[in-house]
């Protein structure tokens, strides 16, 4: 999985040790405006919520360690590097009632930065992803099952090493091509990167990468 290996990698992680990732909802994204001559734009959401993901999972919030990921900063995105570096960096990170809140802000020195910026503003859906390195998980107990749903295992402790900007498709069909690491959009997502490569708010550069080997998902 392209995803987990670049993980992995970026981490010095040893082959054995158990990683995985776990992608947010989208609804509670905030962000402020991308001005070019103010200060770098802050944006805002949950990160994790103890929901069952599309692996059958459950990682438990209260079980998560935020250290790793708070030191290391760096936000790429969908967790890879593509050869343009991190375009975010990650402030804040605080546990609620409804899950771990986060705070970050666009590197603004990066200049895909505010090209992601206009894609989620345009299409009015980003998400993120947390990466973690699992240290403790099982099969559920009975207590876990009334509390989340049924499911097939339960993260319980874990450290966070990495939080990652996402796009969600609205189609649950993509999130196999996500989880391999394929940049995957909808048919109405892609016509509107599109659009914005041709007026000039996203960079060739930035279209490539979301496009290149993509499959691209028609809503009917």
């Amino acid at each position: 999985m392209k995803l987990i290996d670049s993980i992995r990698k970026r981490h010095k992680f040893a082959p054995n040790e158990s990683i995985g990732f776990a992608v947010s909802s989208v609804e509670s994204l905030r962000m402020k405006e991308f001005s070019d001559d103010g200060p770098p734009p802050v944006f805002s959401g949950l990160a994790t919520t103890a929901t069952v993901d599309s692996d059958d999972e459950v990682v438990v919030p209260k079980g998560l360690d935020w250290t790793y990921a708070l030191n290391f900063k760096a936000m790429y995105p969908s967790h890879m590097d593509y050869g343009i570096g991190p375009i975010a960096k990650l402030n804040n990170a605080k546990l609620s009632d409804d899950g771990w809140l986060y705070t970050a802000v666009w590197l603004k020195s990066n200049p895909m930065a505010k090209d992601f910026y206009n894609i989620a503003r345009e299409l009015g859906v980003m998400g993120v992803s947390i990466g973690f390195r699992t240290l403790e998980a099982g099969r559920p107990t009975q207590d876990e099952v009334k509390a989340y749903g049924p499911h097939k295992t339960t993260i319980r402790r874990a450290d966070v090493v990495e939080l990652s900007p996402t796009f969600m498709p609205a189609n649950p069909d993509t999130i196999v091509a996500i989880k391999s690491g394929c940049p995957v959009l909808d048919g109405d997502q892609a016509r509107a990167v599109e659009r914005l490569t041709k007026t000039g708010r996203v960079s060739n550069d930035t279209y490539r990468l979301l496009t290149a080997g993509t499959r691209t998902i028609v809503v009917v």
